[in-house]
């Protein structure tokens, strides 16, 4: 019995003593602050940052009574693009004097927003927040019909 607890006891030991020369000889020359520490462990344990990179939006805000807009390149968009980067509930699109727009409401705030189709401009065209939206049907140009989530999940 006491062979066996030795025998345990020189494994763990000689465990512990390989991870410390690990560390030695795999550390920097520098000297490790605290924020350093941090970041190290940060970047072994990716939690909270997403799957992947996503890059940051473009929606530039002035001042809370304006609408966000994306800043205009001037370049035409090409035939396939991202319009929004949060879910939405429906959408629809409508032609009004030659040029085409891409109507949207967002799920979570409920917020309609408009996009033309030759622009890489995003705008919120309504100002009532209407949240947990999970179907929206646009019937006419001004008119949306909603079914959200109450609070008691009912819908």
């Amino acid at each position: 019995m006491l062979n066996k607890i030795t025998i345990i006891i020189g494994i763990i030991l000689v465990i512990v003593v390989g991870i410390f020369l690990f560390l030695y000889f795999t550390r920097d020359n520098k000297t490790n602050t605290l924020s350093d520490i941090t970041t190290s462990i940060r970047g072994f344990f990716p939690f909270g940052k997403g799957s992947a990179a996503t890059p940051e939006t473009d929606i530039v805000k002035t001042n809370p009574n304006q609408n966000p807009v994306l800043p205009d390149t001037n370049t035409a968009p090409p035939r396939l693009r991202q319009i929004y980067s949060l879910p939405v509930s429906g959408s629809e699109i409508f032609t009004v004097a030659s040029s085409t727009f891409v109507r949207f409401l967002e799920k979570s705030t409920g917020n309609v927003y408009e996009s033309k189709t030759d622009k890489n401009t995003v705008e919120r065209i309504s100002n009532t927040t209407i949240p947990k939206v999970t179907e929206a049907v646009f019937v006419k140009k001004d008119a949306v019909l909603l079914r959200y989530l109450k609070d008691d999940s009912d819908i």
